[in-house]
Order: structure tokens, then sequence, then C-alpha cells
């Protein structure tokens, strides 16, 4: 049973604390701690953290880095991924960028459940050579 309560902005911890686990989930080598990773929101493109987590999952994704001027090209990179954000926002919103961060670790992270999967049911490709 879930209630409908309306979000309230004490609930955006939570959503850091998501973020976090699934930023440990997809290997990213550095794990920040909440407070850490609100700053990296914070200061955006001006943080070698969001930048690095960002190109962390371009890479993953999209096979390379995210280019300079960095936001006009993550709105490149992930218009390439089906999802459409305005560079301006990025620029000037915080929750903005938080989204953006979200969305980009959930898309690694479901990638690599994909591929989990594969090699599981043995549908990926093997090393080893076909038999006789």
């Amino acid at each position: 049973f879930f209630s409908t309560v309306p979000r309230t902005m004490g609930d955006d911890i939570d959503d850091y604390d998501e973020l976090v686990d699934t930023i440990i989930d997809i290997g990213f080598p550095v794990e920040p701690s909440r407070a850490e990773l609100m700053k990296w929101i914070a200061d955006g493109q001006k943080s070698q953290g969001y930048v690095a987590l960002c190109n962390f999952c371009a890479q993953e994704l999209l096979g390379h880095d995210v280019a300079s001027p960095f936001y006009q090209n993550l709105g490149k990179a992930l218009g390439q991924l089906d999802c459409r954000v305005d560079t301006r926002q990025l620029v000037q919103d915080q929750a903005a960028r938080m989204m953006v961060l979200e969305y980009l670790c959930v898309e690694v992270q479901a990638l690599r459940i994909t591929e989990t999967k594969m090699l599981d049911s043995g549908a990926a490709p093997s090393a080893a050579p076909p038999g006789p």
C-alpha cells in the first residue's frame, strides 16, 4: 500500500541518498557523501566531481566524454539518449543538473543489468571457439 502524500523538500534527502547508492552501484571510482554530491550538483560544470561523473556515464553510454562547452554538449549527449534538456536550465537550475545525473546514472545501471542478463543467459558472444 503506497500513500499519496505530497512530496516535500525533506524527501529530496532520499533522492540524494538513492543517487549516491546508484553512483556506487555503477562503479564510479569516487563514492561521494551526500554533502559532496549536493556540492557537485550546486557547482555543476565548475565541479570536477559533476563533470567527471557525467563523463563516466557518457563514456559508458556513448563511448566518449562530454566536450566543451560542457552544458551545450551534455545537452547533445542527452539528446542521443532520447532525453531532452534545455541547456539554459542546466546553467540556471540545480534541479535540472540533479535530474541529468540521476538519468545518466540510471541509464548506466540499466545497461549493466542488461549486459549481466545477456551474460547469464549465454546470449552474449563468448570468447570460446565454436565446437566441432
